[in-house]
């Protein structure tokens, strides 16, 4: 019988009003064994409601950075990560949702494929109020965030970079612990660190699509969310991103076409961000 045992890991900043909601969604999935949530400074009163649920349930273990400090989104992934039990990694938001089905397929498609590094599938949204809808709708043209294809490395790559068959989530990713060993790990960047990670992984791991057609969690959009910030900001960070990602291609002698796809990408970040 094939052993899918899933450790899942959640950031934590600030997001008390979420928390409930997030880890109640993963608390009965059968192949969720433990329930890491790590927190990164909070102040609003999430680091007392996580201590709470940590001793009410024995699959939920709560940490803090040294000193209660706050490290950014990448190095808190980075934290759950080593304190994983499993071999099987999943990532969540705190203000997030998996839905029953989550990990149906994904167990599957691991069984099947024993030489595959990961799986990726399909995240939904849904909306804290009227208006960030209409935001969102008003930025951008899509309501399924998935990957529509079981794609190659290079084509992943591609598609990461470009979005040319749609969109990767981190939320709807399950790892093996050790692919983050051809990978890497979570930089350091506030925001679009996990896009640096997931194009480092198409280009290094072997990625398969699962469940793609439908949701297997739900994304909250909210005005607190990195990605319905202010464009220039984000743009900028961005740039950051793509430039050091040149310089991982260049450490690790990777091809020359794929360097001068991500010096487009990083001339279009310039665009963007001059015209913001």
């Amino acid at each position: 019988m094939f052993d899918f045992r899933v450790s899942v890991i959640i950031p934590v900043y600030n997001t008390k009003r979420y928390l409930e909601r997030t880890i109640s969604s993963v608390l009965d999935l059968d192949e969720v064994c433990e329930i890491i949530l790590i927190d990164d400074g909070s102040k609003d009163g999430s680091i007392e409601f996580c201590k709470e649920w940590s001793e009410k349930h024995d699959k939920i273990f709560f940490f803090q950075h040294e000193g209660g400090g706050n490290k950014g989104r990448g190095e808190t992934r980075n934290f759950g990560i080593k304190k994983a039990s499993h071999e099987f990694i999943a990532f969540l938001d705190s203000d997030d949702i998996y839905l029953p089905n989550r990990f149906s397929m994904t167990k599957q498609v691991f069984a099947n494929h024993p030489n595959i590094d990961g799986v990726y599938e399909a995240i939904g949204i849904y909306f804290e109020n009227e208006i960030d809808r209409l935001k969102w709708e008003q930025r951008f043209n899509f309501n399924l965030t998935t990957v529509n294809q079981d794609l190659n490395k290079r084509k992943l790559f591609r598609s990461i970079l470009w979005g040319t068959h749609g969109h990767f989530s981190g939320n709807a990713l399950t790892l093996r612990k050790s692919s983050l060993r051809k990978s890497g790990y979570f930089p350091n960047f506030k925001v679009a660190e996990d896009t640096h990670l997931f194009l480092r992984m198409a280009l290094t791991c072997n990625l398969k699509a699962g469940n793609i057609k439908s949701e297997t969690g739900l994304r909250l959009v909210h005005p607190r969310n990195s990605v319905m910030g202010n464009r220039k900001e984000i743009s900028k960070y961005h740039i950051a991103v793509y430039k050091d990602l040149l310089k991982w291609c260049s450490d690790n002698k990777l091809s020359f076409s794929v360097k001068t796809e991500i010096r487009m990408r990083l001339f279009l970040q310039y665009f963007k961000h001059f015209r913001y």
